[in-house]
């Protein structure tokens, strides 16, 4: 299964010295996910970052 480009974003959110927290995005990635039938708990999942 493949991820449509155009259509996904990427998040993350760091926690900064316990007393904030960082959050961002990325738009520029490739990602591939492989799983048996319908169960995602056995998932590989593989993500390239385009700079």
């Amino acid at each position: 299964m493949g991820i449509r480009p155009n259509e996904q974003e990427l998040g993350f959110k760091i926690k900064h010295l316990i007393i904030s927290n960082i959050s961002g995005s990325l738009k520029s990635f490739q990602a591939e996910v492989e799983t048996q039938g319908e169960d995602f708990t056995t998932a590989q999942i593989k993500v390239k970052l385009l700079f």
